[in-house]
């Protein structure tokens, strides 16, 4: 359990960072994440090859450092996988008690949010307890996930790091993402 909140705690901030700033957005590929206008369990995975290192390094980091047992890393990053295919699923999770530190689907789907300013909260993936800590937590109804008012093609998704569609909102095609305003 240490290795998930201390990895989620790593994710957070690399994912803030991606959130608010055009280089990094576009660097990771998170945009070809945040297209999908329909989240299912199968979004936890899609993702830009470019941000598969992204999503590894703070468990990997994380085990290195502190000199982590392969099965503390397997069990953590099992936490992490289950954690994200659920709250990326749009299946009611929201679970009393948990909720305060798990991310919940409902807390999820509002990152997801084609509302760009909704979409800046709620970066952790799995332990949401740190947007209640640092101030990003949101909640809320969402109308509709996205980057936009239709879903780029696949290619299109591919292409993101280099060239958005002129129909996106993002951090990359604003000039200055302004921070989460609790």
């Amino acid at each position: 359990m240490l290795l998930f909140f201390a990895s989620e705690f790593i994710y957070y901030w690399i994912h803030r960072a991606i959130h608010a700033s055009s280089l990094f957005w576009r660097v990771s590929g998170h945009g070809f994440h945040h297209a999908y206008q329909n989240l299912h369990a199968l979004n936890s995975g899609a993702t830009h090859p470019l941000e598969v290192l992204f999503l590894a390094l703070p468990a990997l980091l994380i085990t290195a450092l502190f000199g982590g047992t392969a099965e503390a890393a397997a069990g953590a990053t099992t936490l992490l996988v289950v954690n994200a295919s659920i709250v990326h699923a749009n299946v009611h999770t929201d679970t009393p008690g948990l909720r305060w530190l798990v991310t919940s689907s409902a807390h999820h789907r509002r990152h997801h949010s084609a509302v760009f300013e909704d979409s800046n909260s709620n970066y952790s993936c799995n332990a949401i307890i740190w947007d209640r800590l640092f101030g990003t937590f949101s909640e809320g109804p969402v109308t509709q996930t996205g980057i936009g008012p239709h879903e780029p093609t696949f290619m299109q998704k591919l292409l993101l790091p280099v060239r958005e569609p002129v129909y996106v909102d993002t951090a990359a095609t604003r000039k200055h993402v302004a921070p989460h305003d609790g």
